[in-house]
């Protein structure tokens, strides 16, 4: 059942005039010295620190060249609860938060009763292409989830000469950085070592991503050895990961040197886990740069870049362990040899580079615990079972309307299914409160908050948990109520680390640009990264997305 709401019809609009509009070119883009390319680059889990602690192990042409060139906000902050991928990559590309742009999590439960899951990139209307492996039951996949145009339709719209292209290696991350209508996403398929796309955006994948899957370019990575970048002593300030979960240690194994499996389907799944993927991902971003003439012309393209390997890095050793800081070395080293590319291609002069993160990451239970700081894990599979056998206690276990009327805890949303669907309002109130009452009082959950009542009325700024909600409230899709945990808590799967617990540290990233009109500097004021699009919008001479809530980085225009 499609959502109503306005944006709804903002973007059935806008989708239209993607494809009739003919307005002229900006003026800034058609001028002598305006910007041909903007480059925006995503890096999954880049909490903002990581690139202020390590500044002194980057080399000249990566981070550095911006931070010494460029302007550098090292205080971004994401403003909703759930700090994850799909939304991060959405709110970037839009200049909206969940709340306007729809993309509440990775994934949300649908229909009447709210028992069915849904990726956020689903599509059951358009198949896979360069693929009859798919890497899993999603099947086809576009941004038909997304509300609204992002940056790239709006310069579509500006200047219909135009061209928007994605790649990354997570699906959700290419295709919501491309936004509505992009000229072509792409992104890994680690069934079989692939590229791929989807019939929204192409019948077949172009020529040159078909050679490039042709090489098995997975196949230079099998059995190769991951070691440290730097002397050993360099990485003396980071903590040695403490122990593993089910399912961890069989990917590349704990500690350094890290070993690729010997396989090629085996190392097609485990390359997330290692910076060489983003190696995949500059490499075919390459491919595009070139063979689609990006910023060959007057008129401003866009590429669009998802880095995923250092999310994965840090889910799996900790944001504070030796891996992730050396996968962060080694996308600074990634970063410089693109740039050098994009200079000899284009020009810097002539590009817009902005780089920023997706979500931030809390440090590992397991090491708060040893440094005294409290936390825990949940598993939430049997907090289910627990809120449900309280909630039959509350109600009387005889009732007739009694069943699991706690679907699933999907951190930090939990999901009432179909007994609670069917109950009475009365009913309904008495299963909120119960299952309020018991979870308040288990170890690890700060607040159980009711969605319904906070999305009523916009919280008061001072009531930082209720607002991060709201931003994050879109109906249809957002959960019933809302875990708050306390510090350093986190659900139990084979991560030993992770987010959307709506810590500050999940929250937190670094934003970077560089380019004409971009001014130089460290700029400590707080921002959004909602506010990104808006800015390169500013910087263009264009408007910003429709609905953008962001706003212009004023420190960063000349």
């Amino acid at each position: 059942m499609r959502i109503s709401h306005p944006m709804r019809a903002i973007a059935v609009s806008s989708l239209t005039l993607v494809v009739s509009a003919m307005a002229q070119p900006s003026a800034l883009a058609d001028s002598p010295s305006g910007p041909r390319l903007v480059v925006l680059i995503v890096i999954d889990q880049l909490r903002a620190d990581l690139v202020t602690r390590w500044e002194s192990d980057f080399g000249e042409g990566g981070f550095e060249r911006i931070m010494k060139q460029g302007a550098h906000f090292p205080n971004a902050y994401y403003s909703y609860a759930c700090s994850a991928t799909a939304p991060g990559h959405a709110t970037v590309s839009t200049g909206r938060t969940p709340r306007g742009h729809g993309i509440i999590s990775n994934a949300w439960f649908r229909g009447v009763e709210r028992d069915r899951q849904t990726s956020s990139v689903y599509d059951k209307n358009h198949s896979l292409v360069g693929t009859a492996q798919p890497d899993d039951a999603t099947g086809g996949k576009s941004p038909h989830m997304l509300i609204g145009p992002a940056l790239g339709d709006q310069m579509k719209f500006s200047d219909r000469r135009a061209k928007v292209f994605s790649v990354g290696f997570k699906d959700r991350a290419a295709i919501f950085l491309g936004g509505q209508r992009p000229d072509l996403a792409l992104w890994w398929n680690t069934t079989d070592g692939k590229f791929v796309s989807s019939t929204y955006y192409a019948k077949a994948l172009p020529s040159y991503t078909k050679a490039f899957n042709d090489r098995n370019p997975v196949e230079r990575f099998i059995g190769k050895s991951w070691g440290l970048l730097l002397p050993a002593e360099r990485y003396e300030d980071c903590h040695p990961v403490k122990g593993s979960w089910p399912g961890f240690s069989d990917v590349v194994g704990v500690g350094f040197p890290h070993q690729m499996p010997d396989t090629h389907a085996a190392c097609s799944r485990a390359i997330w886990s290692a910076p060489f993927a983003n190696e995949l991902v500059f490499d075919m971003a390459e491919e595009m740069l070139i063979n689609e003439s990006l910023g060959a012309d007057e008129a401003a393209d866009l590429l669009c870049i998802g880095l995923s390997a250092n999310d994965v890095c840090g889910h799996r050793f900790g944001p504070d362990s030796a891996e992730v800081k050396d996968c962060t070395l080694r996308t600074d080293r990634q970063l410089a040899v693109f740039f050098d590319l994009l200079d000899k291609e284009i020009g810097l002069d002539r590009c817009i580079i902005a780089i920023t993160g997706d979500h931030g990451a809390t440090t590992a239970p397991a090491l708060a615990q040893e440094l005294g700081m409290g936390g825990g894990r949940f598993e939430f599979g049997e907090l289910r079972v627990e809120t449900n056998k309280a909630i039959a206690k509350a109600l009387d276990a005889a009732n007739p309307q009694f069943g699991d009327y706690v679907s699933w805890i999907s951190q930090p949303w939990i999901y009432f299914g179909s007994a609670y669907q069917r109950a009475d309002a009365a009913t309904q109130q008495r299963v909120v409160a119960a299952t309020r009452s018991f979870l308040k009082q288990h170890e690890g959950i700060r607040d159980v908050i009711d969605v319904a009542e906070v999305s009523r009325l916009v919280p008061p700024p001072n009531d930082l948990s209720r607002s991060l909600i709201w931003q994050n409230c879109y109906p249809g899709r957002v959960g019933d109520l809302c875990l708050v945990p306390e510090p350093y808590w986190y659900l139990m799967t084979k991560n030993l680390a992770g987010h959307t617990s709506m810590t500050n540290h999940d929250r937190h990233v670094p934003i970077l640009i560089l380019g004409p009109g971009v001014r130089h500097g460290r700029f400590h004021a707080p921002v959004k990264p909602s506010d990104l699009a808006v800015t390169i919008a500013s910087i263009l001479g264009i408007e910003p997305p429709l609905g953008a809530t962001g706003q212009v980085m004023t420190d960063a225009i000349e």
